[in-house]
């Protein structure tokens, strides 16, 4: 079944999916023990990689255009999945979760699907996991690996409401731990914004 799961992939998104497969092993066993490690234990802090400069194209549930910079202002939590990658899935109900404890209007979780289907791959993973807070947000694979500087996915990059990195994390987490939202909730508690 693995197998097969990974040719379909590399056969839908060539390189893409290869990459990501080496890189994150879309394996149940790794997806599985990976989803109970609290994101500070994996995150990765002061990269460059970021090209804010770069405006990623993004599409919502209702088919409406806008940016990630539209969204500057809170602090904002990009994860990039697919529906076809099955570390991605299993992470994204405890994203819902994390979304859930936070406004959105301080701290968004964004999700960025690459799916090629888009809109009609989501939806119905949404119903089927019954995510309830997460929004979606639908972009250019290419587009959005490459400007965050990486191989493959799930990765997740955490930016301050001036659009900087933070820090990123690669792979499946636990994103609802509980050290992981005292962190969280201490960076809005301490955000001061500029005069």
């Amino acid at each position: 079944m693995s197998k097969q799961f990974l040719t379909r992939r590399q056969m839908a998104t060539g390189l893409l999916a290869s990459c990501a497969a080496l890189t994150f092993g879309f394996v149940p066993k790794t997806a599985k023990a990976a989803s109970t490690i609290s994101p500070l234990k994996k995150m990765i802090e002061g990269s460059k990689s970021y090209q804010s400069n770069k405006a990623i194209e993004l599409i919502n549930e209702k088919r409406e255009k806008s940016t990630l910079q539209s969204y500057e202002g809170r602090f904002l939590l990009v994860n990039v999945w697919a529906t076809w990658c099955f570390s991605c899935r299993v992470e994204m109900p405890d994203l819902d979760a994390l979304q859930g404890k936070f406004d959105p209007k301080k701290l968004l979780v964004m999700p960025i699907s690459i799916d090629r289907n888009g809109i009609d791959a989501v939806m119905p993973f949404y119903d089927r996991t019954n995510i309830q807070h997460l929004p979606i947000f639908i972009a250019s694979g290419m587009q959005a690996i490459t400007t965050f500087g990486e191989r493959g996915i799930p990765f997740s990059v955490l930016l301050d409401p001036k659009g900087k990195e933070i820090g990123r994390i690669l792979g499946p987490v636990k994103w609802d731990a509980d050290d992981f939202v005292a962190y969280l909730q201490d960076k809005i508690d301490r955000w001061t914004p500029a005069a």
